[in-house]
This record gives structure tokens, C-alpha cells and sequence, in this order.
């Protein structure tokens, strides 16, 4: 993974108002006022409106805001949520959210759509100014002057400074001092000042030409918007230099080479106009090409120093029509219109369409087929039509399908013949006969309907007994297992019978025989760790962090994902399976316990998995577990080296006030009241 990139930046919220929210209130008005919650790094409150639907606050907040994770801003988001305020409490109105990525890099204008669970209850509209500072920093590789002139008959001693035309860079920087007409500056200190990219484009630098008698005598001036590079390489500067003292003012060839590499060039900068919305950003331009661009869409934006885009020519115009070309013919005579035509008549009623005589009727047959199952079940008749009826004579309404309720289909009300009394088809001509088919389906007993209702385990413990199909395992509070009958609703001790058809898992067709004897039912273990947040756990494993060091985290610092993310860039030992991170019910304090010892401590453990072993052989020894602990983390899990310097010194405990950490493999003293941390042991005797 590479290694993530500090960002250090500067913000401001202003011009905050909203539009056409949802009344709460009586009179369908209501009191409203905004949170702000930047990156859980920064949160305020707006003032609170009375008696509007379009308020506009007076905020205006301004912060400076600190990541390690700059090159992630995409993933972080500044959630403004508007709520109602009552006498009691308050009411949601609903939520708006935008990406600190685009905040960064788009305009300073948004507006966006407040959503309360998904539907909009009105629109935001605010303006951010988000600028990222940079230790911008230039290393001189090589730098010289050439041609410079005699200084009254002598060759000058001269040394450069270097400074910007902005005061609060505070930059004022001078080289060593070198004699001749063509010095080389081998041992030039670094320039470094803060800047973002918006600054520097403005930013000039100034390079002074000072000799050791007459002081200034020229100067250079570069422009950092015509010697940008972002890429690392080397820059050549080849800056002329504009003599201003009376004696060197003869020659004006002379020139400062120089060889730079630049680090952290900055490449942030906001969009020029325009406005952020839902559908992405419209109406704006970048303020210089090497800008890095946002991750939202981006309708007419082009650089600051834009080039119009090439539009196409307009399509040629078509060749006119020759006269001579004769019409198309046309195959249907023209329509004579009279001047005045009479009234259409209209029909109350559509005519029949007459059939003729000649054509035989469409025949329907009906073939029932007898049920195989008793009569005392529903019985389904489905029917299969083949060819194509135009219109029915007679459309009789039934509902899904025809349920017929009897099994001897020949005779009563639902014979074949009073069947095709009830739908009679029309007489239409057809190339072949339609012919309705209807098939008795039998109803299948939906032996998976019950399993899905029942406990992932009961259903395991079900299909791994092959019981019958009605019948589900489940387990008592004493362990005893019981047998649940679903059709009947009863329960019972005994296993049911096993001559009925058994239950199978999905997909399986094998018989499954019960076993003789019950398997073990496992229970689920007790979690190591109280709950956390899941979208922030869920963020810190998207970092990389490992997912247990990184609950624990989040115990410890509250669900501060900032705190969090700092402990964890100190690299701590990750727990041990054999400790579990426990809260206490009374003081809410956090404490670790031993499941394999079966004791607790309020300090956290320091010794890995791997070294478990070792600190057990030490133990078996008859050592003093925290004098074991001590030894084996301060040799990293030398056996043999800790068991020497406890027989040779015969260490006591250390006093209850000192806690033993882990900081980047390297293990600490951590005094609990002070807070001081030592690298060495605070009491004798040391390592």
C-alpha cells in the first residue's frame, strides 16, 4: 500500500441559507437552523430562524483542517443536516451531503437537495472555501552567474539572497560568499515557504546580487506561473540579471544558472464561478491547467487560460431538386374534398362483422384427465390454446384460474359439454383448429416454505437429521432437543417416524438417514469486543488497518475515527486470542481479560500471539507475570535473554503508577498520571 500523504488546509463556510423546506410547526411554518459536521474533524451550529421556510443564516466559520489521508478526501464528506427547533426538542427536515474532494477542487458555490429518507424536502445553498497549504520547498542542485562585471578594477565578491514579493512567506535566505566573475554557489540552503497554488501563481522570487563592499548591486526576478513542474524533475532557471548600482551598469550580459528540483509543487486550486449541484458541477473553469480536476461531472469547464473548443462546420447544404425530375407516382388517386361535405353519421353500436356460411365453425375440444390424488383436495385445470381467436363472442369474467372442486369431470355441472358452454370462442376463420387442453396439476407440498422461517440453525439442525417434511429440531434451554410438528402445531420429546418422505437440502437428492446419536450443538462464542459503529470500522479496514486493532481502536476513543487513526499510526501489538476487551458496568472503564487465566487488568496486554508461548515457559518457571511481561517485550521475545536478566537481577514489579506500552516496536514507560514516557526503566534494576 503506498504511504498516504499529510494534508493541511484551510476553511471556510459562509452565505448559508435554504429554500422551500417543509413546515413542522402549526401554520405549516417552521424554526430551522443547520449542523455542520466536516469530516466529524470540525462541527457547529447555525442560528436558528423563526418562522421560515427559506431562511438565511449569518455563519460565517472559519477553521484550519488537518488529514494524514489528503490523497482520500473523495472517501470524506461534509454532511450539513437541517433540523426544526421545538420547545422540547427538534425535528428532522433532512440531510445534504457533499465530498471534501470536490469541495477542494470545484467552485466555491453549492446547491444541493436536502433528502429525508430519500424524498427531497428542499434545497441548501452555501459556499465553502477549502485551500490547501503546502511546505513548498526548492533544492538548488547547481547555481552560478556568468559574465559578471569588474567592480572597479577588481573582480567582485558577491553571495545571492533570495526572497518573495509576499511578506508572509517570511522567506529571506542568503548563500555563501564567492569571489570572480563567474561564481559557483555550491552549498545553497534550501528555499521553503508555505503557499497553495492559487499564491504562487502570484508569487514572484527575487534574487539579489549583494557584494561584500557596495552591497545590492542587480537582481533577478522569476515568476513561479512560467517555471512550473509537478513531475519532480530538475528546472533549469536561466534568469537575466538587472544591474542598479552605477558601477556595474556597463555590462549587461550577465546571468544566474541555476539547476532546481521543486517538492510538493501544489496542485489544488478552487474553479473559477460556476456552481456545484446534484447532477455535478456547471458554468465553470479551472483556474490553471495543471489544477487536478474533481471526481463529480463537469458540464462546460475548461482551463483557466482556455482554449475555445473547435466547433464543427455546419453541415453543407443539400443540392436543390431538379426541376426537370418527373413526381413520384402516386398508387392512390387523389381524394376530391367538396366545399361543403356533409355530416359523418355515427353509430351508436359497432356492427357484427358478418361470417360467412361457408366456413364450418371453430371446433373446441376439451380433453379432461382424471386426478390421480383423492377428491378431497383442490384440483387445477390449466388449459393450453393453439392457434388465434380474434374476437370472442362472449367474455365471461374468471378470476386467475378455473378451479374445478370435483374429481369425476364427465359428469355434473363441469362436464366437457358444459364446459364448452361456459367459454364459447367466436366463429372466426383460422388455417387450423384451436383446441383447449386442460391439465390436472397436482398441488406439490412446499416442503422449503417452513425452513425459511426458522432459526439459520434450526433449519441446519433440521436438514442434518433428514426429518420429515412438517417436522423442525430446535433445542430447549437445558440442551434437550424437541421436535415441532408445523401442520399439526404440537410438539413432542421423541423423534417422528422416519417411513415418511425426508427432508433434503436444495439441489440434493440422496436419501438422508437420521444418525444415532444427536451431534453436539455448538453455541456461538462471546465476541471479544463490545460493538462499534460499522461504516466506520468498515473505514478503517479500507485504509488498511487490521480489522481487530482497529475495533479496539474505536472502543477506546469513543468512535473518534481522528483519535483512532492516530493510535493506530503508532503500529500497537494486536491482541492476543486469548484476551478479550471488556467494559465495566459501573464506572464504563475499559479493562482486557483473560480467558485462559481466568483474571482481568486494567493496562493493555503487550505480548503477540507468537510470544505467548514463551511468556507461558517463563511463567511455568515460577516468574512474576508482570515481571515475565516485562522481560520478554524488552527482548522481543527471547526466551532465553529474558530468563537470564530476571535470575541475575531479581527485579521487583514495577510501581502501579507505571504502565508498560508498545509505540513502533519499541516498548515504553508510560507514567499514568504525568503522562511521561520513558525508554528506560524508571526503577532499578535497569536493562
Amino acid at each position: 500500500m503506498s504511504r498516504s500523504r499529510v494534508g493541511r488546509y484551510t476553511v471556510r463556510i459562509y452565505d448559508v441559507s435554504c429554500e422551500d423546506l417543509v413546515g413542522k410547526d402549526r401554520g405549516g411554518k417552521s424554526d430551522p437552523y443547520c449542523k455542520f459536521d466536516f469530516d466529524k474533524y470540525r462541527k457547529f451550529n447555525t442560528e436558528v430562524v423563526r418562522k421560515s421556510l427559506n431562511p438565511r443564516f449569518k455563519t460565517d466559520e472559519s477553521f484550519n483542517y488537518a488529514t494524514q489521508y489528503a490523497d482520500r478526501l473523495y472517501r470524506k464528506n461534509l454532511v450539513v443536516t437541517v433540523q426544526d427547533k421545538d420547545f422540547w426538542g427538534k425535528d428532522y427536515l433532512g440531510t445534504a451531503k457533499v465530498d471534501l474532494h470536490t469541495i477542494l477542487t470545484g467552485p466555491v458555490d453549492h446547491n444541493l437537495a436536502i433528502l429525508d429518507k430519500g424524498e427531497p424536502a428542499g434545497r441548501i445553498k452555501f459556499k465553502v472555501e477549502m485551500t490547501e497549504m503546502v511546505h513548498f520547498k526548492i533544492f538548488f542542485k547547481s547555481a552560478c552567474i556568468n559574465n559578471l562585471p569588474r567592480i572597479n578594477g577588481r573582480e567582485p565578491s558577491v553571495k545571492l539572497t533570495f526572497t518573495t514579493n509576499k511578506p508572509e512567506h517570511k522567506l529571506n535566505v542568503e548563500s555563501q560568499q564567492v569571489r570572480g566573475c563567474d561564481p559557483e554557489f555550491h552549498r545553497t540552503e534550501q528555499l521553503r515557504f508555505t503557499t497553495n497554488l492559487r499564491d504562487l501563481m502570484y508569487t514572484n522570487l527575487h534574487i539579489g546580487v549583494v557584494d561584500s563592499e557596495l552591497g545590492e548591486i542587480g537582481s533577478a526576478k522569476l515568476e513561479f506561473q512560467s517555471h512550473i513542474n509537478t513531475s519532480g524533475d530538475n528546472v533549469t532557471w536561466s534568469l537575466p540579471i538587472r544591474f542598479t548600482h552605477p558601477a556595474c551598469t556597463t555590462n549587461t550580459s550577465a546571468k544566474l544558472e541555476a539547476t532546481v528540483y521543486y517538492k510538493d509543487f501544489p496542485t489544488m486550486a478552487h474553479m473559477i464561478g460556476g456552481e456545484h449541484n446534484d447532477n455535478g458541477i456547471v458554468d465553470s473553469q479551472f483556474f490553471h491547467p495543471i489544477a487536478e480536476k474533481p471526481k463529480v461531472k463537469i458540464y462546460g469547464a475548461s482551463s483557466g487560460r482556455r482554449e475555445q473548443k473547435r466547433q464543427a462546420p455546419p453541415p453543407a447544404p443539400r443540392p436543390p431538386i431538379p426541376a426537370s425530375r418527373p413526381p413520384i407516382p402516386s398508387s392512390r388517386p387523389p381524394i376530391p374534398i367538396p366545399s361543403s361535405s356533409p355530416p359523418i353519421p355515427i353509430a351508436s353500436s359497432r356492427p357484427p362483422i358478418p361470417i360467412p356460411a361457408s366456413r364450418p365453425p371453430i371446433p373446441v375440444s376439451v380433453q379432461p384427465t382424471r386426478p390421480s390424488f383423492p377428491s378431497s383436495q383442490p384440483q387445477v385445470i390449466h388449459g393450453t390454446v393453439q392457434g388465434a381467436i380474434v374476437q370472442p363472442r362472449s367474455i365471461i369474467p374468471i378470476n386467475r384460474t378455473t378451479l374445478l372442486r370435483h374429481s369425476n369431470l364427465q359428469n355434473g355441472p363441469y362436464s366437457p359439454t358444459a364446459f364448452q358452454t361456459v367459454v364459447t370462442p367466436s366463429v372466426v376463420p383460422a388455417a387450423q383448429p384451436v383446441t383447449v387442453t386442460p391439465v390436472v396439476v397436482s398441488p406439490s407440498i412446499p416442503q422449503q416454505s417452513y425452513l425459511d422461517k426458522l432459526h439459520p440453525s434450526d433449519k441446519a439442525r433440521t436438514l442434518r437429521m433428514g426429518l420429515p417434511a412438517p417436522w423442525s429440531c430446535h433445542v430447549a434451554p437445558d440442551g434437550r432437543p424437541y421436535y415441532v410438528n408445523h401442520d399439526t402445531k404440537k410438539t413432542q420429546w421423541v423423534p417422528p417416524n422416519q417411513s415418511s418422505a425426508t427432508v433434503r437440502p436444495y439441489g440434493e437428492t440422496a436419501q438422508m438417514t437420521r444418525p444415532s446419536v444427536l451431534a453436539p450443538i455448538s453455541r456461538p462464542s462471546r465476541s471479544r469486543f463490545p460493538p462499534v459503529d460499522g461504516n466506520q470500522l468498515a473505514s478503517l479496514t479500507n485504509m488498511g488497518f487490521n480489522k481487530d486493532l482497529s475495533q479496539e481502536a474505536l472502543i477506546r476513543n469513543a468512535n473518534d475515527i481522528q483519535r483512532s487513526v492516530q493510535w493506530l499510526s503508532t503500529s500497537p501489538v494486536p491482541l492476543s486470542t486469548a484476551w478479550d476487551l471488556r467494559v465495566d458496568n459501573k464506572t464504563r472503564r475499559l479493562y482486557y481479560a483473560n480467558r485462559e487465566g481466568k483474571f482481568t487488568q486494567w493496562d493493555r496486554p503487550i505480548i503477540s500471539e507468537k510470544h505467548e508461548p514463551m511468556l507461558r515457559q517463563l511463567l511455568q518457571m515460577g516468574f512474576q507475570r508482570r515481571v515475565a511481561v516485562e522481560a520478554l517485550a524488552h527482548y522481543k521475545g527471547d526466551a532465553q535473554a529474558a530468563t537470564n536478566w530476571i535470575l541475575y537481577n531479581s527485579p521487583q514489579p514495577l510501581p502501579s503508577k507505571f504502565a508498560l506500552i508498545v509505540e513502533n516496536n519499541i516498548m515504553l514507560y508510560l507514567d499514568k498520571g504525568s503522562g511521561q514516557r520513558y525508554s528506560n526503566r524508571p526503577v532499578k534494576p535497569t536493562f
